[in-house]
């Protein structure tokens, strides 16, 4: 395993960033730790358990929005129609992932006592976990929600063709709207939502 890190470390495997290479020597160690769980008859300890692993500088490189700039993507937003300024208020007022909002279907807002709450599926999970909508996200979801045709059931948010609208094309409308409100394309990262959401919360 010490041989395989510096492998990594001398570009055996191309130039990897030390982020990558610590991932990779972690995973080799998370196989080991399972082998010990269900296999201890033959593997009795975790050789990369003691290898050195490269400094992984945690700090967050998504610039985020701040308060201007996210009240200008409101308004450009909100002159697009219901449906993006509900998809730009769930956002920025959930903090949820681009694919955790459109992966949710209109019966997943509830309210639940005197708040609402958006039950969706988290990265790496099963079954979908509720998280808390401010009541000004939920009351814009809830204004496109009754301006569709049919109604309620279905897809939370649809596309032109009244399918449900995918990943890439939420995040596509999501930047041209930045670009109307004047800001910056390298701002509009996957995670600019939940930073900013983080961020303004704090």
């Amino acid at each position: 395993v010490g041989d395989y890190a510096a492998w990594l470390a001398e570009g055996g495997a191309g130039e990897l960033a030390g982020s990558t290479q610590a991932a990779r020597i972690s995973s080799v160690s998370s196989f080991y730790r399972w082998l010990q769980r269900n296999i201890r008859d033959r593997v009795m300890h975790n050789p990369a358990e003691h290898v050195d692993r490269p400094e992984v500088d945690r700090e967050s490189r998504t610039a985020g929005l701040d308060a201007a700039e996210l009240d200008r993507l409101r308004t450009a937003a909100r002159e697009r129609g219901s449906r993006e300024y509900a998809l730009v208020q769930l956002l920025a007022g959930a903090g949820l992932r681009i694919s955790e909002a459109v992966g949710a279907a209109s019966r997943h807002l509830r309210r639940e006592g005197a708040r609402w709450y958006l039950y969706v599926k988290r990265k790496r999970k099963t079954d979908r976990e509720p998280v808390q909508v401010p009541d000004s996200a939920s009351r814009a979801v809830r204004r496109y929600l009754a301006t569709r045709p049919e109604g309620r059931p279905g897809p939370l948010f649809l596309d032109n063709a009244g399918n449900r609208m995918s990943r890439q094309a939420a995040g596509n409308r999501v930047r041209s709207l930045a670009l109307k409100a004047g800001i910056e394309d390298r701002k509009m990262s996957p995670h600019v939502f939940r930073h900013a959401a983080t961020t303004l919360a704090l």
